[in-house]
């Protein structure tokens, strides 16, 4: 070897590669396992709570909510709250009454 060596050789480098390479590839497999073990338990949980859900609640289905854009949709939004929303208010007046203004 030269007595004023500068630097890192070539095989020095490609092994500080494959040893990151490798932790890099470990790592990512720790967390694919993580990540499948988090969303299992998730949907194992999230299906217990609906069908419990479901088991105890007499409600009637609720709709859905239409996109506004035009103020014939805002007509469907209101037949919609008086559909899903048992305890209208005045809040949901003065929201659809504001969006009326907006257009």
């Amino acid at each position: 070897m030269r007595k004023n060596q500068k630097g890192f050789a070539g095989l020095e480098l490609i092994i500080i590669v494959i040893v990151v390479a490798a932790l890099a590839l470990v790592s990512y497999k720790v967390y694919k396992v993580h990540q499948d073990r988090s969303a299992k338990a998730s949907q194992s949980s999230s299906s217990s709570l609906t069908s419990k859900t479901t088991e105890s609640s007499s409600a009637a289905p609720v709709n859905s909510v239409p996109d506004v854009t035009q103020k014939s949709d805002l007509d469907a939004a209101d037949k919609a709250l008086d559909q899903t929303d048992n305890s209208a208010d005045a809040n949901d007046q003065a929201v659809l009454s504001g969006q009326e203004n907006d257009y």
